[in-house]
């Protein structure tokens, strides 16, 4: 599978890569990364980008689904001082 994977990234367009870079548990972040940046496609380079600057790690979207941690609303005070006017 990894052999696949890199062929993909060094013979394939910025589209399947990216699609590689989202999609796979672990995908070679810095290879995709490399390819993308020398093909001088601004628009793929902006979305690789904004995908890798909310996913710096480049898990991939299904761990970022299962990855158990979740969002919790921790409250800063108690209230009891809080005026709304």
């Amino acid at each position: 599978a990894r052999q696949l994977i890199e062929i993909v990234v060094n013979k394939g367009d910025n589209e399947q890569r990216l699609a590689l870079l989202k999609n796979l548990p672990l995908p070679p972040v810095e290879l995709i990364k490399e390819q993308i940046l020398a093909s001088d496609d601004g628009e793929a380079i902006g979305q690789m980008n904004a995908y890798l600057q909310i996913n710096p790690e480049g898990h991939g979207s299904q761990h970022m689904l299962v990855s158990g941690h979740s969002d919790q609303i921790v409250p800063l005070s108690e209230g009891k001082n809080i005026k709304f006017d």
